[in-house]
């Protein structure tokens, strides 16, 4: 392997053009693996929003917990009689929106819609899509 200073368009090359060398050279590799990034200089974007990592782990623990909730929540009403209850596409709409494991854990651990063949398989599948996905946009990313 080369040392950074030798990689072909690393820091080394940019030092003609003023300022911070390692940081103009981190802003191109950013802004060519994240073209939909808005730019801000100083980073003060996400000085004011967060990173977006934590942005999105924030988000994900939120949906999961949510989707767990509802569960829980419609495991408590399916007891009463005559109760609201809530609907089976607002479950799998909150196991879709990124509360896949938070809605599998849900399900098992209220032992709640587990005689449906549908939740049985598709809120797993749900949950092992998501993971998937993250895996592979955490190496793609990284």
């Amino acid at each position: 392997l080369l040392p950074r200073w030798a990689v072909p368009g690393g820091p080394h090359e940019l030092r003609t053009a003023g300022g911070d060398a390692e940081a103009l050279w981190r802003k191109a590799v950013v802004s060519e693996k994240f073209p939909f990034l808005p730019e801000a200089e100083g980073d003060q974007l996400w000085a004011v929003a967060g990173s977006p990592v934590t942005l999105i782990i924030g988000y994900l623990a939120l949906v999961n917990v949510w989707a767990f909730a509802l569960m829980g929540f419609d495991k408590g009403r399916a007891k009463q009689k005559g109760a609201r209850r809530i609907r089976e596409r607002t479950l799998f709409l909150s196991a879709l929106l990124g509360g896949g494991l938070g809605a599998f854990l849900g399900m098992w651990t209220f032992r709640h819609k587990t005689k449906h063949w549908y939740f049985v398989a598709g809120i797993p599948l749900i949950a092992l899509a998501e993971a998937a996905l993250g895996i592979w946009l955490w190496r793609i990313l990284r």
